[in-house]
């Protein structure tokens, strides 16, 4: 993926939630791929604590102070 080193940054730097990476190949994400509507990689959707949608971004990840911004 090229967004790899943005996402492990992200991994390691955003401390207000938590990155999780998806393999869009399993079958079990691919419902959950339906069940939340994405069909382009890369997707990143930020989620509240409730599990509603937030924010999406299709075909880029989000920055550090955009996370952070959404999240506060």
């Amino acid at each position: 993926m090229q967004n790899r080193p943005l996402v492990q940054r992200l991994e390691r730097e955003w401390t207000d939630g938590q990155v999780v990476t998806l393999d869009v190949m399993a079958p079990q994400i691919r419902q959950f791929g339906y069940e939340v509507g994405f069909e382009v990689t890369p997707t990143f959707i930020l989620f509240d604590a409730q599990g509603n949608e937030l924010q999406r971004w299709v075909g880029r990840a989000p920055s550090l102070d955009e996370l952070q911004r959404l999240a506060s």
